[in-house]
């Protein structure tokens, strides 16, 4: 980890060019929603690269094309921009990896210090990678020669370390919006959220959806006027909202992707916000929700595992069996003072925590030492 003097110290590194690569800005997804927030505190210094698919209904052809594309005009920004440290924001998963190696090795070619900012994690695939000597081996020499890494937790540190990364790995959490701790909220209380309760992020199985709608219906059976919002949108929105059909689960409400005040709206209008989730890097949506005050009830998932605070946050689910989550929403649901105590501490928390400002001037940080480090060793490398 680098030390916090060395970190400071940083940021008076960053004066040159920062390329950052990531998704496409108008996408959805944390990453997005990371970079939309944050790049207008790291400028003049930053440039943004955006990299992968321009939509859900991209044809094969297309994305052959565009990765192509990607590429060259990949190598015509850097010999354009002449950054000092390239920063690449893969998840842990087949496609990104792939992508984002060919454009890792690219600048290792060209000499390039690179950060990997280490986003989602599939457990799935790490099993694949560890039991497969070929597979360990690309992945080594892509992503664990010659570069710095930050992770969004410690479990991913000790991850990488046994997979035998040996370089600088910083720590950084998620973002939430400055605007959201400057809105006056009625933490707790707020009367709209008559019991509703509410997801939001990416609609994937993978979230735990359907052991959510499955603890949703046995928690009606004593609570007729509790309702579900899940907002969002993604792969497998069809069948999610297929089984709350098959199961005739009543008072569930899709709303679809939401930003800006309809995602604002989403928030206040809630009582209780729950992530059931198998695997995560650090859910955004869950400190978004707890920057709007909401108790959280979720999957001990992740960067979570740092930070969340069973009882004082919420609940931490570790029996996903809908009597369990139904009793552990119950149990906030029941105790109006200890939802309005959880709701004010976890937004103290976020603002301290999580906040862009916080966040950005962390990231800055980062990535002056790396430059920093970086000219140090080019004029060592010189001398001799």
């Amino acid at each position: 980890m680098g030390s916090l003097g060395a970190l400071s110290m940083g940021a008076n590194c960053l004066k040159g060019r920062v390329l950052i690569v990531g998704p496409r800005l108008h996408t959805a997804g944390g990453v997005a929603n990371f970079y939309r927030i944050i790049l207008p505190k790291l400028k003049p210094a930053a440039v943004y690269f955006s990299v992968g698919s321009v939509g859900p209904n991209e044809r094969v052809h297309m994305a052959v094309m565009r990765l192509v594309l990607d590429y060259w005009q990949f190598v015509h920004c850097i010999f354009q921009n002449r950054p000092q440290v390239v920063v690449f924001n893969p998840s842990l998963g087949w496609k990104s990896l792939a992508r984002d190696g060919a454009l890792l090795l690219t600048s290792r070619f060209l000499r390039l210090p690179t950060i990997t900012f280490f986003r989602g994690w599939d457990e799935e695939v790490e099993c694949r990678i560890r039991s497969n000597a070929i597979l360990k081996g690309i992945f080594r020499f892509v992503y664990l020669r010659r570069n710095a890494i930050i992770s969004l937790g410690r479990t991913f540190d000790s991850k990488l370390r046994s997979l035998g990364f040996q370089g600088s790995i910083y720590r950084m959490t998620t973002i939430v919006e400055d605007e959201v701790f400057q809105q006056q909220l009625g933490v707790g209380s707020n009367s709209k959220a008559d019991e509703n309760l509410l997801f939001l992020g990416r609609i994937e199985i993978g979230k735990g959806l359907i052991e959510l709608l499955d603890a949703f219906q046995f928690l009606q059976k004593n609570r007729r006027n509790a309702s579900l919002t899940i907002a969002g949108d993604g792969p497998d929105l069809e069948a999610v909202k297929g089984h709350a059909l098959l199961q005739r689960i009543e008072r569930v409400q899709f709303i679809g992707h939401v930003e800006g005040e309809a995602k604002a709206r989403a928030y206040q209008d809630a009582k209780v916000f729950v992530l059931l989730s198998r695997s995560e890097g650090l859910p955004n949506s869950v400190l978004e929700a707890m920057a709007y005050g909401l108790p959280i009830v979720t999957t001990s998932v992740g960067g979570l595992q740092d930070f969340f605070q069973d009882g004082k946050m919420g609940r931490i689910v570790h029996d996903a069996k809908p009597s369990t989550v139904a009793s552990l929403i119950a149990q906030i649901l029941d105790d109006q003072e200890e939802s309005q105590d959880i709701g004010t501490y976890n937004r103290s928390f976020a603002k301290k925590h999580f906040a862009a400002s916080k966040v950005a001037s962390c990231f800055r940080n980062i990535l002056g030492k790396e430059i920093c480090d970086a000219k140090h060793g080019d004029d060592l490398a010189e001398r001799h």
